[in-house]
This record gives C-alpha cells, sequence and structure tokens, in this order.
C-alpha cells in the first residue's frame, strides 16, 4: 500500500535490494583491485549463476569477459582497410589521402585536391555524358563505371556515374578533338531548331 507522499513498500524494498547488490558488487571490486589474478570476473550477487562485466555503466557481452591474450587481437580498422598506399600522380604528393572510390572503380591514384581543381576526375551520370559530350549507349557501355545509391528513389536500380577523362577521351575520337565535337554541337542545335520550325510552320499551314 502506498504511503502519503513516499514510496510503496514494494519499492522500497527493491531499492533496499539494489543498494546492497551494489554494495557488495563494490566491495568484490575493491577485493578484485587487491588480487593480482588478472582473469577473474565478479559474480552478480542477484542473479541466477551468470558471470557479468565489472562495469555498471552497460550489460554484459562476451567480450567483456577476459580472454587469453591470442583471442584480444584488435580488428583492423575501416581507415586502414581502405587507405591506398602511394603518391598522387598529379602533384606526385606521397603524403595527401587519395581518393578511395576513384582508385577502387577507375585504378586513379589522386588526391582530393587534385580531384577538386581537375575536371578530368569529375564523375558523370550517362545523361549527363551524353549531353555534354554527345556519346550514344554503345560507347558508354565499353566505359568503367562506379555506382551509388539513386537518389530520386533508393528502390531504383543504382546510379552509374562515368569518369569524365573516359568520356571525353571517346568524344574526342569521335569527333575529332574539342573542335570537332563543338561543330557536332552546333549541327544538332541547327538540326533541332530547324526541325522546330518546320513543325510550327506545318501547324500554321493545316489551320483553317
Amino acid at each position: 500500500m502506498a504511503e502519503q507522499g513516499g514510496l510503496t513498500e514494494e519499492q522500497r524494498a527493491r531499492a533496499a535490494l539494489n543498494r546492497q547488490r551494489a554494495l557488495k558488487l563494490r566491495e568484490q571490486k575493491r577485493m578484485l583491485s587487491l588480487d593480482p589474478k588478472p582473469d577473474i570476473t565478479l559474480a552478480d550477487p542477484g542473479a541466477s549463476g551468470g558471470f557479468v562485466s565489472t562495469s555498471h555503466e552497460s550489460p554484459a557481452t562476451d567480450c567483456q569477459f577476459k580472454r587469453p591474450r591470442c583471442l584480444q587481437q584488435e580488428a583492423p580498422s575501416k581507415s586502414k582497410a581502405t587507405r591506398i598506399e602511394g603518391s598522387c600522380q598529379e602533384c606526385l604528393s606521397d603524403s595527401a589521402p587519395l581518393v578511395a572510390n576513384l582508385f577502387e572503380a577507375f585504378n586513379i591514384k589522386v588526391c582530393h585536391v587534385c580531384r577538386e581543381t581537375r575536371d578530368e576526375y569529375e564523375l558523370v551520370s550517362k545523361t549527363e555524358a551524353q549531353m555534354r559530350y554527345l556519346v550514344p549507349d554503345g560507347t558508354l557501355r565499353v566505359l568503367r563505371y562506379t555506382e551509388k545509391a539513386n537518389p530520386r528513389q533508393s528502390s531504383w536500380a543504382p546510379l552509374k556515374l562515368y569518369l569524365v577523362r573516359d568520356v571525353r577521351a571517346k568524344s574526342h575520337a569521335r569527333f575529332g578533338g574539342e573542335k570537332g565535337l563543338e561543330a557536332e554541337r552546333a549541327k544538332r542545335e541547327e538540326r533541332k531548331w530547324s526541325g522546330a520550325l518546320k513543325r510550327t510552320q506545318g501547324a500554321f499551314a493545316r489551320a483553317p
């Protein structure tokens, strides 16, 4: 039954039991600090036969129990696993971190600074590649690419990204360099406007 302005008898009893457990664990920790044996774990006085870690901040897990030294080796971190050895092929710096996805997808060793300052290391989508460099689907199919999640809908197929350097090289080979590419752009633009003009004139001619 609850007392006025206080805790119930059940809550008081539970609090007393928790204090008793805490005092016993504290005493066991003090004794452990005086004991030269390193592989002793503490038993929870309120548990039914299991062992727990000496920490009161989080539940016990397998990794908190004492294990032989041969099993306590640290797993390699992700940053160590993905670090690329070598120097930047542009500025020749051997201390600047290299861009991981360019190396993994295109076997290119270039640092982040050089990537940001040189447009040839830019990544473009299929649509952008065809608009800027006028390359057909068949050309893109033979190029290397990397993928990322579709920004419009994550459940859609991943977005393929191509290296500008590769796309530009194919475009220049197809049209005869940058001047040839510019001429092809102008030609296609003229055809587009000419077709639009003819369609407009035909619509007026059919009007009553």
